[in-house]
C-alpha cells in the first residue's frame, strides 16, 4: 500500500502490461528465464500469468519451469499441478520447456537445475567493454 504525505492510503501499486513491457525492455541482454511456480497453489496464479507474459514479450528461447514447494504436497497433487502447468504453457514460448519439480527449502533437485543451466543454456558472446553482458531472469 502507498501512503501520501498525510498518511492517507492510496491503494495497491499496479503495473500494466505496457509498464511491464517497458521495464523488461530496460533489462540488459536476456539469455534465459526460470519460471518458478509454487507447487502448493493452483496454476496459474495471476502473477504467474504476468511473468509468462513478460517471457513472451522478451521472446526468450531458453526457459526452465520450476515446480517449487513439492515437499509441501502429496505426490498426487504434484502430478495434478504438473498437468495444470502443461496446459498453462501450451501455445506459449514455454511450451516444451522442461518442468522440474524442486524444493528450494530442502534443496531437492537444485543440482538438476544447475546442471541444466550449465549444459543446455548457451552463454551469449561477451562484450568485455560493457558492465553486464547477460543475465537470467527469475520469476
Amino acid at each position: 500500500l502507498l501512503r501520501n504525505h498525510s498518511g492517507v492510503t492510496l491503494g495497491q501499486p499496479h503495473l500494466s502490461r505496457q509498464d511491464l513491457t517497458t521495464l523488461v525492455s530496460l533489462l540488459p541482454d536476456r539469455s534465459a528465464a526460470l519460471l518458478i511456480i509454487a507447487g502448493n497453489e493452483s496454476c496459474p496464479q495471476p502473477q504467474t500469468a504476468e511473468h509468462l507474459a513478460a517471457i513472451e514479450i522478451m521472446k526468450l528461447k531458453h526457459i526452465l519451469v520450476l515446480q517449487n514447494k513439492i515437499d509441501l504436497v502429496k505426490e498426487s497433487q504434484a502430478k495434478e499441478q504438473y498437468e495444470e502447468i502443461l496446459a498453462f504453457v501450451q501455445g506459449t514460448v514455454a511450451e516444451g520447456a522442461p518442468i522440474i519439480p524442486i524444493s528450494a527449502q530442502l534443496k531437492y533437485n537444485i543440482e538438476v537445475v544447475c546442471e541444466y543451466i550449465v549444459k543446455k543454456i548457451p552463454v551469449p558472446p561477451r562484450d568485455y567493454f560493457r558492465t553486464q553482458t547477460y543475465c537470467y531472469l527469475v520469476f
